[in-house]
This record gives structure tokens, C-alpha cells and sequence, in this order.
């Protein structure tokens, strides 16, 4: 997942750094560890929710929600 975990772009930006700068050693992370940016929204919602924290965005109809985090629909325009 992610633009960082691309074949096609880890190869091209490894080819364009090799061609321009020499002696360079050009590193990247594993795949593992290039993850999508949804891993890491859900991640903070998740840290959010165990916080009881509610962005003030929410509105007041959302409250029964809290208690059960499975019926929480995802808004993907919500501010964090």
C-alpha cells in the first residue's frame, strides 16, 4: 500500500537519483513498512475512541453510536 510501496516509481526515482547524482546509495524502507494513509486515519480513530474523544464536527445525533463502535459510519470529510 502506498505511493512509497510502487514498483514502477522505486525504480524510476532510483534510476533518475543514479543519473544525475553519482556515488549514490539510494535507500528505501521495506514494503512492511510503506503503508497506505488509511492504516494510519484508522489508527487515529481508533486512539480517539478509546480516548472518548469526539471531534466537535460530530453531530449530537452520534452519541448513542459511542457504545458501539461497530455501528460509527466513516466520514471521510471529518477533521481530525
Amino acid at each position: 500500500g502506498g505511493v512509497a510501496a510502487n514498483d514502477e516509481l522505486r525504480r524510476q526515482f532510483a534510476l533518475n537519483l543514479k543519473s544525475e547524482i553519482l556515488n549514490l546509495k539510494f535507500l528505501v524502507p521495506p514494503k512492511i513498512f510503506c503503508t497506505d494513509n488509511a492504516a494510519m486515519v484508522a489508527a487515529t480513530a481508533c486512539f480517539h475512541q478509546e480516548d472518548y474523544y469526539l471531534p466537535t464536527t460530530l453531530p449530537p445525533s452520534a452519541g448513542p453510536y459511542l457504545k458501539n463502535w461497530q455501528k460509527i459510519k466513516a466520514n471521510a470529510s471529518l477533521r481530525i
